[in-house]
């Protein structure tokens, strides 16, 4: 499993063709994850215990980071080979474990340490390359994120001809429609733009002209600038839309009517959200609240509402009646903090995920839309699977900072642990160790210590090795000795100055493929025995 995954790691990294198990056609992938995800299972029932293993460790890293899975595999099946022939010349596994663990802790912080902030345009097109290997996407990838930042939601557009674009989105975006034609204000475009609006939210059906009028009688009494209401309801329709068209195209209230269209909770979560944004009460039949109760108190504002029969764009107004930034800012820490805490395996989680950053990027107008295009089905798949790789890992290099990539700064991370793993580069043992926290104690956990830098220059041998370079250890040495940030460029077979040329790799990715690879490998490392079923379907009475 760790064997195919290696394949594509690097620029020049190979692909892999799998047969999708729903529809039976053959797929294109240059994921690790994408291809361990259809290997369901192998043979040898044993042996599937470790492939389900490393399945797992390398689905996990794309469910939290995006990328880095080839990168966390082959760390993962370097740290095993080596630890198990310690672990057969008649080292201890549980001191091992120790020793990599704690040499883990000080290469984390190393790499924290290296970590350089994404400064330019350039730098995000060149990291986004690095993670999806075409120009193109990297270039509209590059450019989203750096005009929105790392809060930004994109939503991926699949088109039936090559095709490749952006469109940024004013305000956030959701799933409704306008309840109808009447109500446009362009007619041609089929859209209807109110500015500096009211705002009501009935969590409801609006279907009765008794609903409506004592809210029409509302705004009736305010000055004639002011009389524009934005509706937001399950649905509109009947003599209360009647109502609400007439009093339209009279302009004695102008009127639009907007119909959230997802359901159940998700509905409920859109409510919630425009509520935050304009500071409106969200009135709802099931706690007891009618629409023509509605008092001036439980009107917000809108700066801009925008509204079309396949979506609803809203930019919300701080003060005087519109949502203020501090409960818009305590809405956006509970959201991030719901989609941290989900469990990996929460059923659905990526969709969860998703919709959480969706709901975190419309209340800060971070909105955009990747339109990805191509001739073929599998070409297209291929294209969107590259793009929501790098949306995942993108926002984490923005956020954590960026090191060199290639492998080279876990390159330099091997080697500080060599150093710091010696006891001739100690003074005091006991000393240091009551300092540092990490100090093997052992020969058994300097061994670990080295198994891990081992394990750190594994993914720069096997992205040479997928160029097809036959000694990659002869670069070791210059890279480590450099102390500019240097990145090897396998292809042109030259070091080049990491940031101009934008050969980067994320520091959040990589923090999760260490962590992830250690601990898989770890487990792997300390299991003696497996214990298989007759029939694993049967489930046996303790």
């Amino acid at each position: 499993m760790a064997r195919v995954a290696a394949l594509t790691l690097g620029p020049a990294g190979r692909n892999v063709i799998t047969t999708n198990p729903v529809t039976n056609k053959a797929e294109l992938q240059s994921d690790a994850a994408n291809i361990a995800r259809y290997i369901v299972a192998v043979p040898n029932r044993a042996a599937d215990v470790g492939a389900m293993l490393m399945r797992n460790l390398i689905w996990r890293i794309s469910q939290r980071v995006g990328d880095g899975s080839a990168t966390a595999a082959v760390i993962a099946q370097s740290l095993l080979d080596q630890a198990l022939r310690y672990r057969v010349a008649g080292a201890n596994v549980v001191s091992l474990k120790r020793g990599v663990e704690a040499a883990l802790t000080v290469a984390l912080a190393e790499l924290a340490e290296m970590a350089m902030p994404v400064r330019t345009h350039t730098e995000l097109i060149g990291l986004a390359n690095g993670i999806t290997g075409h120009e193109g996407l990297s270039n509209l990838l590059g450019e989203i994120f750096y005009n929105l930042g790392s809060e930004a939601h994109i939503q991926v557009e699949e088109y039936v001809a090559p095709y490749l674009d952006r469109v940024y989105l004013e305000g956030g975006r959701w799933v409704a429609r306008i309840a109808s034609p009447y109500l446009y204000t362009e007619p041609t475009a089929r859209r209807s733009v109110f500015t500096d609006c009211a705002v009501v939210l009935f969590e409801g059906d609006v279907t009765e002209a008794e609903q409506v009028l004592p809210l029409l009688e509302l705004l009736a009494d305010l000055p004639e600038t002011a009389r524009k209401i934005a509706l937001f309801a399950h649905e509109v329709s009947g003599a209360a839309l009647s109502t609400l068209v007439a009093n339209h195209q009279a302009k004695t209230v102008e009127v639009l009517a907007v119909e959230l269209r997802r359901a159940g909770a998700q509905r409920s979560a859109d409510f919630d959200d425009l509520a935050v944004l304009t500071g409106a009460a969200v009135l709802s039949i099931e706690r007891g609240q009618a629409l023509a109760q509605v008092r001036q108190n439980d009107i917000g504002l809108a700066r801009r509402v925008e509204a079309t029969p396949d979506e609803c764009l809203v930019s919300g107004e701080t003060g005087a009646s519109g949502g203020s930034q501090a409960a818009i800012d305590a809405h956006i820490q509970v959201l991030q903090t719901q989609a941290k805490q989900l469990p990996s395996h929460t059923p659905d989680r990526d969709n969860l995920v998703a919709d959480l950053q969706q709901r975190i990027a419309r209340l800060i107008g971070r909105v955009a839309t990747l339109k990805v295009g191509a001739y073929s089905e599998t070409e297209r798949a291929h294209l969107i699977a590259k793009a929501n790789k790098a949306l995942r890992a993108l926002p984490l290099a923005i956020n954590e900072g960026v090191v060199p990539g290639g492998g080279s700064a876990l390159l330099k991370i091997a080697q500080k642990l060599r150093v710091e793993s010696d006891p001739s580069q100690l003074s005091t043992l006991n000393s240091e160790r009551s300092t540092l926290n990490a100090q093997p104690a052992t020969s058994d956990e300097r061994w670990g210590w080295e198994i891990l830098a081992t394990a750190l220059e594994a993914p720069f041998v096997q992205i040479c090795s997928n160029a097809g370079m036959r000694r990659p250890h002869d670069w070791i040495g210059p890279i480590c000795k450099t102390r500019r940030p240097v990145a090897f460029d396998v292809i042109t077979q030259q070091l080049l100055p990491a940031r101009k040329s934008g050969r980067l790799d994320g520091v959040g990715v990589l923090r999760e493929a260490l962590q992830i690879a250690v601990s898989g490998a770890m487990m792997a490392l300390t299991v003696d025995v497996l214990i298989l079923h007759s029939d694993p379907k049967v489930m046996m009475e303790p």
